[in-house]
């Protein structure tokens, strides 16, 4: 339920491309900074 919540509460604010795009480079963070 609160997952819902925010996904509707972030839904106002960025667009499904936006979104998409914020957590593409979230998870290019996260590899280039995990050891290979």
């Amino acid at each position: 339920m609160v997952m819902l919540v925010l996904e509707l509460s972030a839904g106002r604010w960025l667009s499904s491309n936006d979104w998409a795009q914020t957590e593409q480079h979230r998870m290019g963070i996260l590899q280039a900074s995990s050891p290979s």
